[in-house]
């Protein structure tokens, strides 16, 4: 302290430099293992929901459409999941052009869209978690009916059996 209230400078101008390199390092791999901390508790936070029988419905926000499912970022938690297709009730799902939307019933879904779900499974090793919708989903219509479908969407599945 007496040196910097002399007007001295006690490091060179190089020792500053890399003092300042090894500062921003030092705190970088701090942030990150913040990161990982805050993601293991998510995880960790959800399986013990789980395990004690709690299903709690979560806010979600689609951020991508693919074709085995759409993945959904849970917005209180700011943890991303996928909620497969195959957990979408009712019979008929088709993908909409360009495969930025996803109709099912009379519901339509693209990035940003937001629904509620619910978590069903956790797999914090692997860090992913499944999701099941939470909100009422159009129910299966019966055989032949075409109602919410439109021209040009490319059917995915149907669990409708066709006579």
């Amino acid at each position: 302290m007496a040196a910097l209230s002399k007007g001295k400078n006690p490091y060179s101008s190089n020792r500053l430099v890399s003092l300042g390199k090894w500062c921003s390092a030092t705190e970088q791999v701090a942030e990150r293992a913040e990161k990982a901390v805050l993601e293991i508790k998510k995880y960790r936070y959800l399986e013990q929901r789980l395990k004690s029988g709690e299903h709690d419905v979560y806010n979600g926000v689609v951020v991508s459409i693919l074709n085995f499912g759409v993945f959904i970022e849970l917005i209180e938690i700011q943890a991303q999941g996928l909620l497969r297709l195959d957990a979408f009730p009712g019979g008929h799902i088709a993908m909409g052009r360009g495969r930025k939307t996803l109709v099912f019933g009379n519901r339509r879904l693209g990035v940003g869209s937001t629904l509620k779900v619910i978590v069903s499974a956790v797999d914090s090793e692997k860090k992913q978690i499944d999701l099941s919708p939470a909100e009422d989903m159009p129910k299966k219509r019966a055989a032949g009916s075409q109602r919410g479908r439109k021209a040009g969407n490319k059917k995915l599945r149907s669990k409708e059996k066709k006579k």
